[in-house]
């Protein structure tokens, strides 16, 4: 009786990132064609909803401490800059 290797087919750990990369693209593509094709309340209503993500806690919770004052500057200045656009228009 003679042993013969028998050998899996071999994937290289790029062609798995890349063939994972491909199928969860192909399964985003019909959410995002839903949602700039079909219409929704959001849109009708002519508010925007601005939003950050900032460390409040945790290790880099240093890095999120000017956010408190720098916050309201930064909404001001978008605010003037959405009213300048609006009244050229």
């Amino acid at each position: 009786m003679s042993k013969r290797k028998v050998s899996a087919p071999s994937i290289t750990r790029r062609e798995m990132l890349k063939g994972t990369g491909v199928v969860l693209g192909g399964l985003a593509v019909p959410g995002l064609l839903e949602a700039c094709l079909s219409s929704s309340s959001s849109s009708s209503s002519g508010s925007i909803k601005i939003g950050y993500v900032s460390p409040i806690t945790g290790p880099a919770a240093g890095f999120g401490e000017p956010d408190a004052s720098h916050s309201p500057l930064t909404m001001r200045s978008m605010l003037s800059i959405i009213r300048l656009r609006t009244d050229k228009s």
